[in-house]
């Protein structure tokens, strides 16, 4: 069985591309034709609606001899005169509407060993049998683009997902890693979602993933 060694690590060849990416980010291993290595997919994105008002004029009568306080309502998060509701509240994280798509526990399969991911709205955790585990630290995701951006202490990664077979398959790759910020991270270019069994992941096809 071929190795390579990297960083004082001998890294088997048998491990997927975005594996040995998660195991050690700046690994030349997972590289293709990109320039630096660290990037292989794009931008997921994380928008916020911070909106918080209050209608201080609904049902106020101020004229001359009338009383200012009578039918007057200035509680926040009041109902509009057009029937919107300003109620104090935000989602900052852009297409969650229930949480990431892919909240769960599945198992990736390489030869000769296996990884245990376990992603919530938080985190995305990926606990190898031989070499145990690493967690990102979500700093967004997007259901719409199938991105999360996360963060292991050492490096802002992307991760990217998408689904075959008629939505039955789950892949996902490890689009950009080892990146200094979040912004970094999510300006990277996008996997190719193509052919995900065949390619489109910094050279290497996507890893599958199977529901536990």
């Amino acid at each position: 069985m071929h190795t390579r060694l990297f960083a004082g690590r001998i890294a088997p060849a048998r491990l997927s591309c975005s594996l040995f990416a998660a195991l050690l980010f700046a690994a030349p291993g997972c590289d293709s034709d990109d320039d630096d290595g660290d990037t292989a997919a794009d931008t997921g994105s994380h928008d916020s609606d911070d909106t918080a008002g209050s209608d201080d004029t609904a049902g106020s009568d101020d004229t001359a001899g009338s009383d200012d306080t009578a039918g007057s309502d200035d509680t926040a998060g009041s109902d509009n005169a057009d029937g919107s509701d300003d109620t104090a509240g935000s989602d900052d994280t852009a297409g969650t509407d229930a949480g990431i798509a892919i909240e769960g526990q599945w198992l990736e399969t390489y030869e000769g060993g296996m990884v245990t991911h376990t992603i919530d709205d938080s985190m995305w955790m990926l606990d190898d049998a031989e070499f145990g585990p690493i967690t990102y630290t979500l700093d967004s995701f997007d259901n719409d683009t199938s991105t999360a951006i996360g963060d292991d202490g050492m490096g802002f990664v992307k991760l990217q997902w998408t689904w075959t077979d008629d939505d039955t398959q789950l892949w996902y790759c490890t689009a950009a890693f080892g990146q200094e910020t979040a912004e970094a991270a999510e300006a990277a270019d996008d996997a190719d979602a193509s052919a995900p069994a065949t390619g489109g992941c910094g050279g290497f096809a996507w890893s599958m993933l199977a529901a536990l």
